[in-house]
């Protein structure tokens, strides 16, 4: 499946995810695949990722009741040049009446001037009801 992958994207560019407890179970033989590709490991609840190997580390599948996966990155796989953390999945937001750039950065714990820039707008810009704006 990797050598298919390959020959569309980059191996540096493929990312596979698998549950720890998929592993603990030997579900998957984690020896048998190359190493240039990144490794997700998903193991909620748990102190890491239980897995060296991990390029990235799913920690959480819920933030305040929501289902919201966040993760560590420890070879910035996911990370921008700035630091700042790139969505697992990307997704966009739909406002909600009386919505304002400053309301929507500070809901998803960004900077106003990357959600900005993600959705190629100015500060004067209004939002309106409905708009999708892009968040990760």
């Amino acid at each position: 499946m990797i050598d298919l992958l390959s020959r569309y994207h980059d191996r540096s560019c493929i990312d596979l995810a698998f549950f720890k407890r998929d592993l603990d179970d030997g579900l998957y033989d984690l020896s048998k695949l190359p190493k240039m590709i990144n490794l997700t490991i998903i193991n909620c609840g748990a102190k890491a990722s239980g897995v060296p190997e991990a390029g990235t580390w799913v920690y959480t599948d819920e933030v305040e009741g929501d289902v919201q996966y966040l993760a560590y990155d420890y070879y910035g796989y996911y990370t921008d040049d700035s630091g700042y953390q790139l969505s697992l999945v990307d997704f966009d937001y739909v406002a909600q009446p009386g919505d304002t750039w400053y309301s929507i950065a500070c809901r998803h714990g960004m900077p106003v001037v990357d959600l900005l820039a993600l959705n190629r707008a100015i500060a004067e810009d209004r939002i309106f009801a409905g708009q999708v704006v892009r968040i990760a």
